[in-house]
């Protein structure tokens, strides 16, 4: 057991390296201190995912990026400038504007591949209802909205930056959720996860906005820095310098605040030079992370059109077994053809649509938070316009 404890806690280590290895190159090339020094400052700092010791630092560097990383802080620390180090970090902004450019074509391939999944497949399989036994249809539905979810996690994960991929929420933020089984007793499967999701996502919203407004506030920390090297005009009356190592600022935020701290307890000649190139970094982050977030927020858009559509088709397939259900024949065989019981289907209609939902807000926390815990906050919205959509078919929009 201890052996994978600590294979999991190093595959951690790694992946955290290698994720923040461009914001760690801007934080190292505005420290005061040699380049190998302020990472293992940096380390003492809270990033407990950086080596401990020069000896470490040289031996654990396996990840491509951070080991491109320290191989550059060996040459700056040689030569004595930290030039190629600033390249590196702008290497690494160019490699997240190169995938902001890529991002509508991810938007269009999640329309695609859960429009097929999710829409078209169990559409087509409800509709060979009447050929196909009934338990072969709900097998086959269920596999399909299944795959849509995995394709939802897996297709989607990493098209996102990872710098820009937000804290997970408090665990006790999903306790709602638990409930959907015995609100399940009086409400439909599609209404009980609505009303418990409901909760998540007003706790989720106010949680996002709160980490969020972190990343103002360092921003205005940083751009204050650049004024004045002096703490009190630089964190304000509320702040003290401790606080600029707070975990409330989390991913980016964090690391270049830490730098500030560094910047601003060592001095340096360049000290306003040093400042000002921390403020472009983090402007530079934090315009890609916005604009990340709102082309991501298109798939949102695209994901509601999809569910009411869903609603919609599966509302005109019901009713037309509702009124092939109600011709002279008594519901059962007819030749070849086998008229289900509608009853029989209510069930495999609204996990449908609940699947089809949940595969839909999985796939937009992935790419707009670059977190699936968060898939809460979308839910609701989702599971709403999919539940109209399929109440309306039913009861205002008679087949011709």
């Amino acid at each position: 057991m201890a052996i994978i404890l600590d294979k999991l806690r190093e595959y951690r280590v790694h992946r955290e390296r290698e994720k923040w290895a461009g914001v760690l190159a801007a934080a190292v090339s505005a420290s005061p201190y040699p380049p190998a020094s302020t990472l293992l400052e940096l380390r003492e700092l809270g990033l407990d995912f950086l080596p401990k010791t020069p000896r470490e630092l040289l031996l654990e560097a396996k990840t491509r990026k951070f080991k491109e990383l320290v191989e550059e802080c060996k040459q700056a620390q040689l030569m004595g400038r930290k030039d190629s180090i600033k390249y590196l970090a702008e290497k690494y902004l160019n490699d997240i504007k190169n995938n902001l450019v890529t991002l509508d074509i991810h938007v269009m391939g999640f329309s695609e591949i859960l429009g097929w999944l999710g829409l078209f497949a169990p559409l087509f399989f409800l509709c060979s209802v009447i050929f196909v036994p009934l338990e072969q249809v709900k097998l086959l539905i269920m596999s399909s909205l299944i795959i849509s979810i995995i394709v939802s996690l897996l297709f989607f994960s990493g098209k996102t930056p990872r710098e820009f991929s937000l804290p997970s929420p408090p665990p006790y933020y999903f306790l709602p959720l638990l409930f959907t089984p015995i609100a399940l007793l009086v409400l439909p499967l599609s209404v009980s996860l609505l009303v418990t999701s409901a909760i998540t996502a007003v706790l989720l919203y106010f949680h996002q906005k709160k980490l969020l407004s972190y990343i103002d506030i360092a921003e205005r920390i940083i751009s204050r820095a650049t004024g004045s090297n002096l703490f009190p005009i630089v964190l304000g009356r509320k702040l003290r310098p401790r606080d600029l190592l707070s975990k409330k600022f989390w991913g980016f935020a964090g690391i270049l605040l830490k730098a500030l701290y560094l910047l601003l307890t060592c001095g340096s000649e360049k000290y306003y030079e040093n400042a000002s190139r921390l403020l472009d970094f983090f402007k530079e982050y934090k315009f890609y992370m916005n604009r990340f977030r709102e082309k991501a927020s298109a798939t949102y858009f695209y994901a509601l059109i999809f569910v009411g559509i869903t609603g919609l088709s599966i509302a005109w397939t019901y009713s037309m077994y509702i009124e092939l259900s109600q011709i002279s024949v008594p519901t059962g065989e007819i030749g070849a053809i086998s008229i289900p019981d509608v009853r029989s289907l209510d069930f495999l209609i609204d996990a449908t649509l609940v699947a089809a939902s949940l595969s839909f807000s999985l796939a937009e926390a992935v790419m707009r938070d670059g977190n699936p815990l968060y898939f809460p906050l979308y839910t609701p919205l989702l599971l709403l316009t999919a539940y109209s959509a399929f109440y309306i078919g039913v009861n205002y929009i008679k087949l011709v």
